[in-house]
């Protein structure tokens, strides 16, 4: 026992981890080797002849579509602690505001917020931040901040006169202060064709196998999608003997801090579907659409940004994270970048400064497995440990 002590006191005090095996920029793995880290950035990787591996190594995850203050079925604190105990350190919320996190004691996860913008379902809406807009001329005046990211959440809806014309004449107003338009289409297929006629190519929300042919070899180079197809696939399942909602929590449960203070709920909402078998027959049907696309444009992945849709039904903090990812390898399984989804193409749009990379003067922040997650994607859910800034965080 106190071998196995001094061995964990070193990892927490030391400025090196020997014996890992890391992420490289290519996203496969490094030789055997032990890491260092200074300032809280790498410093310094030495290959080693040694055969034993104890760690392998990843950039912390980074996701770039959560709201977590719109219910309570958990405090916030237990979410932040999911996020971290599921490796994601950086976080984009949609929707939430900064005042929720007046009282909150740990200074991690890292989170942007953006602004959100969107239309009311009926003109009389009493907001008179919108009740005035009844002519397209009138929307040019919808007031967006300047702040980064902008969420617009767009469902086609004939009460309004919304069209490509006018998202394109945000989009250019945005970019006068660098400022971005992501538009939220709800997977309504004249919202994306909409947005991307306009120009945007920041979409959230998934796209069907129905639009394949309308979808440019333009669009697949230049979109950033973030499909959010667990919040999809979450809607129908319940716990019936066919339902997958019980292949997800008897995977989840090998998680202990899962088992411990998520499970309970989880079964309790699994138990709690109101959707009738012939709506979750339709639900089904209308996700597999939405998987179809992604294996028709296989392209898109390179694009993909992952959002966690944390805040729907049965979408927890970091979990639906990784069940999200989870869903993409599996389509995939043999595609060996597809981290990258996870890290460095969400860590772009999350983070200044962290990009999601284990590199020479990148920032320190990684985490520890036991297994390689190319061969086995669920070790995922057993995160070993967690570092922001080279100091450990669990």
């Amino acid at each position: 026992m106190k071998y196995i002590c001094f061995f964990f006191s070193f990892i927490l005090f030391a400025d090196s981890i020997k014996n890992v095996r890391y992420l490289k920029p290519d996203y496969s793995f490094s030789k055997n080797s032990e890491i260092f880290f200074e300032k809280g950035k790498f410093s310094k990787f030495v290959e080693s002849n040694s055969s034993k591996v104890d760690f392998y190594i990843l950039p912390s995850f980074c996701d770039v579509y959560a709201t977590i203050g719109n219910n309570q079925i958990f405090p916030i604190e237990l979410k932040l602690e999911s996020f971290l105990k599921f490796g994601f350190t950086h976080v984009q919320l949609v929707a939430d505001k900064k005042e929720i996190f007046n009282n909150r004691k740990s200074k991690l996860p890292i989170f942007n917020f953006s602004e959100k913008n969107y239309l009311p379902s009926s003109p009389n809406f009493s907001d008179s931040k919108y009740k005035n807009y009844n002519l397209i001329s009138d929307y040019t005046n919808l007031e967006f901040s300047d702040q980064n990211l902008n969420e617009f959440f767009y469902i086609n809806n004939s009460a309004y006169e919304i069209n490509s014309s006018l998202l394109n004449y945000w989009n250019i107003q945005l970019k006068k202060t660098n400022s971005i338009l992501r538009i939220h289409t709800y997977s309504d297929s004249v919202s994306i064709m909409d947005a991307l006629i306009s120009g945007n190519r920041i979409l959230v929300h998934p796209i069907s196998i129905k639009l394949k042919n309308q979808i440019t070899v333009e669009h697949l180079n230049e979109i950033r999608y973030t499909p959010i197809l667990n919040v999809y696939r979450n809607m129908r399942l319940d716990n019936s003997e066919n339902s997958e909602g019980l292949d997800d929590l008897n995977l989840f449960n090998k998680n202990k801090f899962f088992e411990t203070k998520l499970s309970t709920t989880f079964s309790e909402i699994l138990s709690n579907n109101s959707y009738s078998d012939l709506q979750k027959i339709e639900m089904k049907n209308e996700y597999n659409t939405f998987l179809e696309f992604i294996l028709e444009k296989p392209e898109i992945l390179d694009k993909i940004e992952l959002g966690s849709g944390t805040g729907h039904r049965l979408s927890f903090a970091g979990l639906s994270g990784i069940k999200e990812y989870l869903i993409l390898q599996k389509l995939f399984p043999k595609k060996k970048n597809l981290l990258k989804i996870l890290t460095t193409n969400s860590c772009s749009r999350v983070s200044k400064t962290y990009r999601g990379k284990i590199e020479l003067n990148e920032e320190a922040n990684f985490l520890l497995l036991k297994e390689n997650p190319i061969l086995n994607p669920e070790i995922l859910f057993q995160i070993q440990g967690l570092f922001h800034n080279g100091i450990k965080i669990f």
